[in-house]
């Protein structure tokens, strides 16, 4: 199984959730959500190389989310299937969005970046629930400075998440000043995320120095590709320091006319 094959069964197996079931239609996997039409919950994602004849596959495919009444929406990297995307413009899709998806191996890695008082705490589900705790809101208000904070019910739950994921807590001389992790480590292949630092101590390093150490540290657990998607332009030139580079664009698209 090549590199883009295994980070495509890694975004299958995340999209799998006891809400929603999924229905084979090769080469996608559909998920349908029973109480929910949104279309973050109702999706295919296209599982291998395409390599039918494309209008026979996508009316197949329509006919499965109208039968649900659900829209059809499609998700797909664009190095697994070169000019689908044209093909879905010409059946009356619309792209709903597309992100760069950039990618780290030992060969790319650039060595963790020294912040000169900068640590960082591993958390697991092994570690107390104030450490777990602690972690959340710093990755919260990474994001915004007004979240709340989490409750016993949240943290105990993200502690208890199974499998071999970790998360990071940076501290500056003691001071919580970011949170990261990766998810949970499937076939060699985790995805980082969440990697944010709280505003007044941006543009000192910080974010780099976690990519970097959360992502040797998936290295030391067998990981031989951790990927992730940059939010924006700044966080792709953050990610690029630390030896991530582009591997596939991945593709969102609905179907936009009447049906």
């Amino acid at each position: 199984m090549n590199e883009t094959s295994r980070i495509v069964a890694y975004i299958r197996a995340k999209a799998y959730s006891g809400e929603r079931y999924t229905v084979s239609m090769p080469p996608f996997t559909l998920f349908f959500h029973e109480g929910s039409s949104d279309l973050s919950e109702n999706y295919a994602i296209l599982d291998q190389q395409l390599n039918e004849d494309v209008d026979e596959v996508l009316a197949r495919l329509q006919l499965q989310f109208i039968e649900r009444q659900r829209k059809p929406c499609l998700n797909f990297l664009d190095v697994s299937a070169p000019g689908l995307a044209n093909h879905l413009k010409t059946a009356g899709f619309e792209e709903i969005g597309k992100w760069p998806l950039l990618t780290c191996t030992e060969d790319t890695y650039v060595a963790e970046l020294q912040v000169p008082g900068l640590a960082f705490e591993m958390i697991s589900s092994e570690s107390p629930l104030e450490a777990v705790r602690e972690g959340w809101n710093a990755n919260a208000r990474g994001y915004d400075m007004n979240a709340d904070l989490a409750t016993d019910e949240q943290v105990n739950e993200f502690r208890n998440h199974p499998g071999n994921w970790r998360g990071f807590t940076a501290r500056l001389y003691g001071e919580v000043v970011g949170a990261g992790m990766f998810e949970v480590i499937r076939n060699g292949v985790t995805e980082l995320v969440g990697i944010t630092t709280l505003e007044p101590y941006r543009r000192r390093g910080i974010a780099s120095a976690l990519t970097a150490h959360a992502t040797q540290i998936a290295f030391s657990m067998g990981v031989d590709v951790t990927f992730l998607i940059p939010a924006n332009n700044e966080a792709h030139r953050i990610y690029t320091r630390v030896g991530y580079q582009h591997h596939a664009t991945q593709m969102s698209y609905r179907l936009s006319i009447a049906q």
